[in-house]
């Protein structure tokens, strides 16, 4: 997908460009935290896949608490994580699921 910054408006992304920025955010802040998916979802009601997925874009339905469960877990401001994604982000996060998607096939 080739993403252009200067042509992408925020109201023009699609659910999942803007469930892979909020992802992105959150497996950054997991990595930061020293932690791995199996680790992060020890303390939550839910496996580590579906913490892949909700970090990947992939689980279309997210709880608002749970990002904010894991926003406060990461030390990831909520405030922060929910913000208008930067065109730096849209393309960083298209970039790294291309990779993600690659290494899946």
């Amino acid at each position: 997908m080739d993403i252009r910054p200067h042509e992408t408006p925020v109201h023009k992304l699609t659910h999942g460009q803007l469930r892979r920025v909020l992802g992105m955010r959150l497996r950054h802040a997991r990595g930061r935290a020293g932690l791995t998916q199996k680790e992060a979802a020890r303390s939550f009601p839910f496996s580590a896949s579906t913490l892949s997925r909700i970090e990947w874009g992939e689980r279309v339905c997210v709880d608002l608490f749970e990002l904010q469960d894991l926003a406060a877990f990461y030390g990831l401001d909520f405030d922060e994580l929910r913000s208008t994604p930067t065109p730096e982000d849209i393309i960083r996060a298209e970039r790294e699921y291309q990779k993600h998607v690659r290494r899946k096939d």
